[in-house]
């Protein structure tokens, strides 16, 4: 992107794009207690960042979902051109399902270089209440795990 400002006055310019070649992912580390009863959770973002670009001091917003981005239409010869110009013009809009995403935005800025991987804290709870549980999948397996109640 080239800007160009003529006269004295400064300017301010906000750019906002969608950036390629980033991923991220959560991982999340439960710490029960001896008794059982309680539980500490803590989750982690960690982000990748393949782009060729650093962003320094940047608002980051981690969308959860497969987002599907408009591609270019790749150029036509001159005859195929020609021939698409002249059948019947297409609907301008096609309905397609639409699921919902889930965006998450860091309430602080963050610097991420290129080429980096990069753990934020994206929660952190303490004193969950925990209760243990056993189930059995067949006649010689048992499963134990703890179930957590969320307060919200």
């Amino acid at each position: 992107m080239s800007l160009e400002n003529s006269g004295a006055r400064k300017q301010q310019i906000e750019a906002s794009y969608l950036a390629g070649n980033l991923s991220w992912n959560a991982d999340y580390v439960l710490t029960v207690t001896r008794d059982d009863k309680n539980a500490d959770l803590d989750g982690w973002v960690t982000v990748v960042n393949s782009s060729g670009t650093a962003f320094h001091n940047a608002r980051l917003q981690l969308v959860a979902g497969e987002l599907n981005r408009v591609q270019p239409p790749a150029p036509m010869p001159a005859m195929e051109r020609q021939m698409a110009m002249n059948k019947a013009a297409a609907p301008q809009f096609q309905q397609e399902s639409f699921s919902e995403y889930h965006l998450y935005s860091l309430s602080r800025k963050t610097s991420v270089e290129d080429k980096e991987t990069k753990q934020i804290s994206l929660l952190q709870g303490s004193g969950v209440p925990s209760k243990k549980f056993s189930w059995s999948t067949d006649k010689t397996t048992t499963t134990t795990t703890n179930r957590l109640r969320a307060r919200r």
